[in-house]
């Protein structure tokens, strides 16, 4: 028994920073069977990659730099925004794209700025009116969405939590390399560098990017818009034929595997994600 009361701050301290240290291992516990029940993967290692993925509509100039994707055997994401716009034509293109072994995903229905959106309406107005319609619209034609890019990059905590619902994949934009390298089974919510003419972001930024994905085996991630056959091309929302070809061929170099967006979400979506998805969006399809 304790009779001296000078040594009871010390031993209420130690009493405090145990109850601590179980209370941070007991939620570290909790934490991991969560993620476990989600078949999330924390232990999964995929090799160094590269995904390379294109925003907007420009279907026209996606499809006629097949052959460049094929001669370096890249996979490409086409998040598609204004699908309803597009006619039969760029339907099909879209279609041979994907049986090809791209992914066709979503980019909104209008590209409405999701926090500008959000700030004025909230996130169940953003989801009703700009995701819903968007992802039944691609749906009647044979595309199944699973993943997503923000319009401008702009998106925040409320939005990403919003949209992880009901994408396997988000992605987001960011300056320069930070943020760029994915590392396996840590986020769903991917950070691209813009490769288009005008980023001014140099070719040997991209190809250091390309390397340390390569030698710390993540996955460099990358946007552009409309794909230029002139290699002068400065048009903003434009990436070059040449500088691309010029990206593929290094990533073709330093043996990067090419994923899709959907391929950076290690979880198994046979069982558990794909009812959440399908939970998520029944109210609406089924209507």
């Amino acid at each position: 028994m304790i009779t001296n009361r000078k040594w009871l701050p010390v031993v209420l301290l130690r009493l405090m920073m145990l109850a601590s240290a179980f209370y941070v291992c007991s939620c570290d516990v909790r934490i991991n069977e969560i993620e476990d029940n989600s078949g999330y993967n924390f232990h999964y290692q995929g090799t160094g990659g590269v995904t390379i993925t294109w925003d907007d509509n420009s279907v026209d100039e996606w499809f006629s730099t097949r052959e460049l994707f094929k001669k370096y055997g890249a996979k490409c994401t086409f998040f598609v925004c204004n699908f309803c716009s597009l006619n039969q034509e760029e339907i099909r293109k879209l279609k041979i794209l994907k049986d090809e072994g791209h992914e066709i995903a979503c980019h909104s229905l209008m590209h409405k700025d999701a926090v500008l959106y959000y700030m004025d309406y909230g996130t169940e107005s953003y989801i009703k009116n700009e995701i819903l319609p968007a992802l039944d619209s691609m749906r009647l034609k044979g595309f199944s969405p699973e993943t997503f890019a923000y319009p401008n990059g702009s998106r925040n905590s409320e939005t990403d939590e919003a949209l992880l619902k009901y994408f396997r994949v988000i992605r987001g934009t960011t300056y320069g390399s930070r943020g760029v390298l994915y590392s396996w089974g840590r986020t769903r919510i991917l950070q691209a560098a813009g490769i288009d003419n005008s980023y001014n972001i140099q070719l040997e930024s991209i190809y250091s990017m390309l390397k340390e994905a390569s030698d710390s085996s993540q996955v460099a991630v990358f946007y552009g818009h409309r794909i230029s056959d002139s290699a002068n091309n400065t048009a903003y929302y434009c990436t070059s034929r040449d500088r691309l070809e010029a990206v593929l061929k290094r990533a073709s170099e330093l043996h990067l595997h090419f994923y899709t967006a959907s391929e950076l979400d290690v979880r198994n979506m046979a069982d558990t994600y794909s009812s959440s998805i399908k939970a998520s969006q029944k109210n609406y399809f089924n209507k």
